[in-house]
């Protein structure tokens, strides 16, 4: 019943939505589609796409995104850092405020809190009635203080917990080996912070845009029972927007936020409407009938907007077309089966097939470092020969008990003269003893396959969200949930969390060309060229931010003329 409603209130909030299609200015309600349905929105623990997106729209940290990619001030207005890159210093602002929605101020105990602030709007302290228990709304320095230690709380299994780890002491925190109270983070007064780095990270200011890196309330937090983040009322903002509805599985909404006080005023559009929609062709059909505003789509759909006057694009180098190993297959469980395909890849055909230029990275070599792109500061992905594949491939199926290796390659419609190449290619260089067909199927078939691990050896694109190297690493790890490739491996987690704690630019460079090698070592995937991802929106649209790669948008300055 509880869906049944939701989903009404979702297609009347819709309907109404593209009936005030020709609103425009502030006022503008915006329509934008995400992957799937959040199962939470707790910042702490997200990490999906769609998540993040809406999070880092209601949500606000130490520091923002500008339009040019830059680091601007967010809750804090200024901060200081040490000689050496070690110590930074946060002076929050002292007239942000939590919105607290009447749903969460019931979770707070409604008529027996009194929500206050340190000063009203006026500069002056607020009255305290007498009887009443007294919940603070400004947003202060101890929230950011237990948004961290939580995040890096063992039972909290944040997901980019690894990111934080050039936090003093956060490793071991984070692995259960000392206490929380030791994480280089305190609270110098109520808008004071203080940041201690156990290294020179040229990322920090970055990594404190990640949803873990949010503000946490901790009285709050308790109240909700262990229910923070799992429905509107068990959540409070800081952003420049608020959640007004969300409709199990089919839509998010976003609304401006009254209360964002020291910027309200230039907050653009009214709403943004997160419709659920995972299918790429769709998308793109939406935007042209004006259903959708703005949406990400792909390379190849491209050519069909281009040039046109009714849309523009933003493009970025974000993804890899890559050939992905599940390596949760029976065959492609064992490393050496992996490599064995890997070396009999012919790289001649990316060439003459896409008038591409072979991949010289396994993540994409446009990532920074800091401002510097990774690929300009590490050597370069070397490609696999077929030198031995073939005794490679015997040993590989010796371990696992076969004689001979059945994979099925999982490919678009475009894609399937390139993978009866690669077939024909695989079969000179290793022989009878593997056997590939292809299995083609429309794109969004494809992409949802290889997300759900429902396939054995796959060519698709993987786009690599976040804002650094780091976060395309991540992608890989054991316990990530964008894990594509099923591979599990406590050698390569180790070397994750060294990037974080890498000292200075370099050694950061150094320790995700490590990671690199590691992935094309096991042969977990292999890439083949680069790709753009891309944003289109309406022509009357401006004002959008994006992190590094564009995957996350920034609403908060759109304006629609």
């Amino acid at each position: 019943m509880k869906k049944i409603i939701s989903l009404l209130l979702a297609l009347i909030l819709l309907f109404s939505l593209s009936a005030c299609s020709s609103t425009k200015g502030v006022d503008a309600r915006l329509i934008f589609p995400i992957d799937r349905d959040p199962l939470f929105l707790d910042p702490q623990i997200i990490s999906d796409t769609g998540a993040k997106n809406i999070i880092l729209n209601t949500f606000e940290g130490l520091v923002t995104l500008g339009e040019k990619g830059e680091i601007l001030p967010g809750m804090a207005e200024k901060w200081d850092v040490s000689s050496d890159g070690k110590t930074y210093v946060f002076y929050l602002r002292q007239d942000s405020r939590w919105r607290v929605t009447a749903a969460a101020k019931r979770v707070l105990g409604d008529d027996e809190i009194q929500l206050y602030s340190t000063y009203n709007e006026k500069g002056k302290l607020n009255p305290i009635e007498e009887g009443k228990d007294v919940f603070n709304i400004t947003v202060t320095a101890h929230d950011f203080v237990f948004g961290l230690r939580r995040a890096l709380r063992p039972e909290t299994k944040c997901p980019t917990a690894y990111k934080l780890y050039a936090i003093t002491n956060a490793r071991a925190i984070n692995e259960g080996l000392m206490p929380e109270s030791d994480l280089g983070v305190s609270a110098l007064d109520d808008h004071t912070l203080k940041i201690t780095l156990e290294n020179n990270d040229p990322d920090f200011l970055y990594t404190l845009l990640e949803p873990s890196c949010m503000p946490c309330n901790e009285i709050f937090f308790e109240k909700t029972g262990g229910r923070y983040g799992l429905a509107t009322r068990y959540l409070i903002y800081n952003g420049p927007f608020y959640i007004n509805n969300w409709a199990d599985d089919s839509s998010v909404s976003i609304r401006k936020n009254a209360d964002y006080y020291y910027d309200a005023k230039n907050v653009m559009p009214y709403s943004v409407y997160f419709s659920i929609n995972d299918e790429q062709d769709t998308r793109l059909r939406k935007l042209k009938n004006e259903t959708y505003d703005i949406t990400p789509f792909n390379e190849m759909q491209a050519a069909s907007i281009e040039g046109s006057r009714s849309y523009r694009f933003d493009s970025f180098d974000s993804a890899m077309y890559s050939l992905i190993f599940n390596c949760k297959d029976t065959y492609l469980s064992n490393i050496d089966v992996r490599r064995a395909i890997a070396s009999g890849f012919n790289f001649n055909l990316i060439q003459a097939d896409f008038n591409k230029d072979t991949a010289q990275h396994v993540f994409p070599s446009a990532m920074t470092i800091g401002t510097e792109p990774f690929g300009q500061l590490t050597k370069k992905f070397t490609a696999y020969t077929a030198t031995d594949a073939k005794a490679t491939l015997r040993k590989g199926l010796n371990a696992i008990d076969k004689n001979k290796a059945e994979i099925v390659l999982l490919c678009k419609t475009a894609d399937e003269i390139f993978a009866r190449k690669l077939i024909q290619n695989w079969q000179a260089s290793l022989g009878v003893i593997l056997n590939v067909s292809v299995e083609i199927t429309d794109e969004n078939t494809l992409r949802t396959r290889i997300k759900k691990g429902e396939y054995q050896l796959a060519l698709g694109e993987i786009s690599y969200g976040g804002n650094s190297p780091q976060d395309a690493a991540l992608r890989f790890t054991s316990d990530s949930r964008d894990n594509i490739s099923g591979y599990s491996s406590t050698g390569y987690d180790e070397v994750v969390k060294a990037i974080a704690q890498a000292d200075g630019g370099v050694a950061k460079a150094k320790a995700i060309e490590k990671a690199e090698s590691y992935l094309s070592g096991a042969a977990v995937v292999l890439p083949i060229y680069e790709v753009k991802s891309y944003v289109a929106y309406g022509k009357g649209i401006s004002g959008i931010i994006y992190n590094r790669t564009g995957d996350v948008l920034y609403f908060r300055n759109v304006l629609e003329e």
